[in-house]
């Protein structure tokens, strides 16, 4: 009886952690930020997609991601900054609610990638971040 219980209780824990999604996080303490998002698209040939969003508490002067770190086979291999006129237009936006962003990254097929994304949302009364990390994927 004890083990038919724990079996159950087991199965409920899993089906419950298998239905919450891992890359999505609302925040309650963040006075700028109220969701946040992240994952990995495979693109094929070893391209990947990091993609992103950020959603205000309201319309902010600037919105996306500061920061983004991907690492490849558990070490970083390339940062991404807003602030680098390369990506800032892929990176942040002005005057939005949200803000769906991404970079590409020409990996090898076979190395496992994850990334770990700085989201920020700011107005003239101050500014949030907040860190989410993406699944690991393996590029192919």
């Amino acid at each position: 009886m004890k083990r038919t219980l724990a079996l159950i209780l087991c199965l409920s824990l899993l089906f419950v952690a298998a239905c919450m999604p891992t890359a999505f996080a609302a925040t309650e303490s963040n006075k700028y930020i109220s969701s946040y998002s992240s994952a990995i698209t495979l693109e094929g040939n070893g391209k990947i997609k990091i993609n992103f969003s950020t959603f205000g508490t309201d319309y902010m002067d600037d919105i996306g991601a500061t920061t983004i770190l991907l690492y490849e086979n558990g070490t970083i291999v390339k940062t991404y900054s807003a602030y680098n006129p390369l990506y800032s237009s892929t990176m942040l936006a002005h005057t939005r609610y949200y803000f769906y962003g991404y970079v590409y990254y020409d990996g090898t097929v076979g190395d496992t990638y994850y990334a770990v994304i700085v989201h920020y949302a700011g107005d003239s009364t101050g500014h949030g971040t907040e860190v989410s990390a993406t699944a690991d994927v393996v590029a192919t």
